[in-house]
């Protein structure tokens, strides 16, 4: 699907519609727990990790995108456990996104509050794509970090 969105901006705007439905689904998932998408205490994270990139994808370069699906992004950023893994790679994603797509600076200020979070980790894994990601942010964004 990604080859296919970013091919052209004909094929973005065929996708637009389904942004609203999309956040729906996201919204749904951080806020009400299921134990049959349960992994570790997130529920689908595989599923939100998608619909984030699908995000990510569809706001770069359209700024409208970007303000319209900044709310879900915030959501995401302070309902998700970083406790356990799962919930790390999608807070990793999260702000992945927000970083790319150019967000607003409270909302790149709260990701960054994330990576804060992970440097704090005792897992070297976590640490260590924290780092990574402050050396990705450096590219998109010096005055906020």
């Amino acid at each position: 699907m990604r080859s296919l969105i970013l091919e052209n901006e004909e094929n973005k705007n065929y996708f637009y519609k389904h942004i609203t439905p999309l956040k729906k689904i996201l919204k749904a998932l951080i806020s009400n727990m299921s134990a049959e998408f349960d992994v570790n205490g997130v529920n689908d994270p595989f599923l939100q990790i998608l619909i984030l990139d699908f995000f990510r994808m569809m706001a770069i370069g359209k700024q409208h995108v970007a303000d319209e699906i900044s709310g879900i992004l915030g959501e995401v950023a302070t309902n998700t456990n970083s406790d356990k893994n799962s919930g790390c790679a999608v807070l990793y994603e999260c702000v992945k996104t927000v970083m790319e797509i150019g967000s607003t600076s409270s909302l790149k200020i709260l990701c960054l509050n994330v990576l804060g979070k992970f440097l704090k980790s005792t897992e070297p894994n976590i640490k260590y794509a924290s780092l990574f990601m402050i050396q990705k942010v450096l590219v998109y964004d010096i005055k906020t970090v």
